[in-house]
């Protein structure tokens, strides 16, 4: 069911429904919404605008500075991360880009920059042969026209690229490409400025700024000449033919070349790192070698089209529909299989290209299930046997008790950051600060459970409605996640405790969905209605009030 799901989803989006050599019945650009590229000084009028007494024709021309580095913002010194672009499509809703491209990063020779070729597709869509443009001017009844796909592909080589770098720190060149063959497969190949210009890659390479990797960009733009509309004229037949779709770019890497992270740049201070410091410790080996600009890209690891013979034949499925069942081999279809990689430029050339990085406009990444219960080796405390139900902890009522079930969870967290920490870099030193000040309010709240008889009773309370919710659903008992538990006992003390100095604390848990946020929040919630009304009762009066505030908000999951 999901490679139909993602499969049909994919060819809605983005094409093609009906293969590389598709006839469609209606306009490409409307059917498809992505992956449509403009003449870049072309605004597509809307129906209402048809009428309007204006020159639809006469756009500003005004230039932003797009970051290609992706370091955010566009500082004044110009080292090749920067190009010249018109009015991002935000900025205008009623306007398709007429760019697309990719950087990505590479290890490699100092001296030399790095080789490696380039597989451009895309494709136009034209009047179909039974409807020639003078059929459809004499008859301007046609309530549906035919399109037809043509496809377009070439395969630059370093060669083909070095040609047209100019060298230095930043090497860049723009690579002019034109129509060269017979429709419905037609071949790009290199122009000139006199020639008719179809579209064209600019190619910025570049060192870091540490020295340490390649920088790599490419830009596909159209060059196809803008529309000239005169007032209150419209032809969408016109716009269609003048929009490119699909287009994909391909990198494969030379001379042993491979992606690569690109490297830290500030270094903390003091030893205390930073919060993007401790993200890039954290997803170190796990993040992202590529970025796309104006689409996504995705990479060897992680491409669709790229998956092993095993999990193809996953894809070959049966469906049923009104006909009867039918078989359909779904590795065959987008986003599964290149289709353009069938055109007649690659014959022959495609043997030795490996795929390494390439642009995608509906990028499919599969997350394994994180391991929520993990049970370290290494660590003695963190066995099988340390189980904590809700029935249990719900019927602990004696301090020794709730100990004896929690104590094992710290103790293993605390062997945890020994084990973790022991002989590591300084610079991780503030993380390890950070994991025993939780280890330290666990212990407060185990503290607060063994020395408080009101606390634990709530405690006590709040599994068994955790626990008895459960059941009623799920007819058996429930289990708790170490997460979960944690963040129980480090929240335990400053909820109980009005004057806490850990009030001032935000505590935000970061887990997968379907990982248990919800049950370890209903856990604190129940605490607090329990303990508020044992304490009023305590105190001879009766609680009434609000208790607790939820928000349910995605900027805060």
């Amino acid at each position: 069911m999901r490679p139909w799901v993602v499969s049909e989803i994919c060819k809605d989006l983005l094409g093609t429904r009906n293969g590389r050599h598709e006839t469609i019945d209606g306009d490409p650009g409307v059917e498809y919404l992505i992956g449509i590229l403009s003449p870049s000084n072309t605004e597509i009028p809307t129906g209402d605008e048809v009428d309007a007494e204006e020159d639809v024709s006469e756009i500003p021309d005004e230039e932003a500075q797009v970051d290609l580095s992706g370091d955010g913002g566009g500082s004044g010194s110009d080292d090749g991360r920067n190009i010249s672009a018109e009015t991002p499509p935000s900025l205008d809703p009623k306007k398709k880009p007429s760019t697309m491209g990719i950087s990505f990063t590479c290890n490699g020779p100092k001296d030399s920059i790095p080789e490696f070729d380039v597989a451009l597709t895309y494709a136009r869509y034209g009047l179909a042969l039974q409807e020639e443009e003078g059929d459809v001017e004499k008859d301007k009844s046609h309530s549906v026209i035919k399109f037809q796909r043509h496809p377009r592909g070439i395969l630059l080589t370093p060669i083909d690229i070095k040609k047209c770098l100019v060298s230095g720190r930043v090497s860049r060149g723009k690579i002019l490409l034109k129509e060269d063959g017979i429709r419905p497969d037609a071949t790009l190949s290199v122009a000139t400025e006199e020639d008719e210009i179809e579209s064209r890659l600019t190619v910025i390479i570049r060192r870091d700024v540490t020295d340490s990797v390649w920088v790599v960009t490419l830009m596909l733009d159209s060059q196809i000449p803008p529309i000239v509309f005169a007032p209150g004229e419209y032809d969408r037949i016109k716009i269609t033919k003048s929009l490119i779709f699909q287009p994909s770019i391909r990198v494969n890497l030379r001379d042993n070349l491979v992606l690569c992270e690109r490297p830290r740049r500030i270094e903390s201070h003091d030893n205390v790192p930073d919060e993007d410091e401790i993200d890039n410790m954290l997803y170190e080996g796990r993040k992202e070698v590529a970025r796309g600009h104006l689409c996504s890209a995705v990479w060897n690891g992680i491409d669709p089209q790229q998956i092993d013979p095993n999990e193809r034949k996953k894809l070959h499925i049966e469906l049923k529909d009104e006909s009867g069942t039918r078989d359909v081999d779904f590795s065959c279809s987008p986003p599964f299989f290149w289709e353009d990689g069938e055109h007649p430029a690659f014959k022959g050339k495609m043997a030795s290209f490996d795929c390494d990085v390439r642009t995608e406009y509906i990028p499919i990444l599969d997350l394994p299930s994180p391991d929520m219960d993990p049970r370290p080796k290494e660590v003695s405390d963190w066995d099988d046997q340390l189980v904590m139900r809700p029935k249990t902890l719900g019927s602990a009522f004696d301090a020794a008790s709730i100990k004896s079930e929690l104590q094992p969870l710290v103790d293993g967290y605390e062997e945890w950051i020994k084990l973790r920490f022991n002989g590591a870099a300084p610079r991780l030193n503030g993380l390890r600060s950070e994991a025993e000040d939780c280890l330290v309010r666990m212990q407060q709240g185990i503290a607060a459970l063994c020395t408080d008889d009101d606390i634990r009773l709530a405690f006590n309370i709040a599994n068994q409605a955790i626990n008895l919710t459960h059941e009623w659903r799920h007819n058996h008992d429930f289990k708790w996640r170490k997460f979960q538990i944690a963040f129980a006992l480090s929240c335990l003390e400053s909820c109980a405790n009005p004057g806490s100095p850990e009030r001032q604390r935000l505590d935000l848990l970061w887990v997968a969905t379907g990982g248990g946020k919800t049950e370890a929040y209903l856990l604190l919630t129940a605490f607090v209605l329990a303990l508020r009304r044992i304490r009023g009762r305590n105190n001879g009066e009766n609680w009434f009030g609000v208790d607790v505030v939820t928000r349910y908000t995605l900027r805060l999951l």
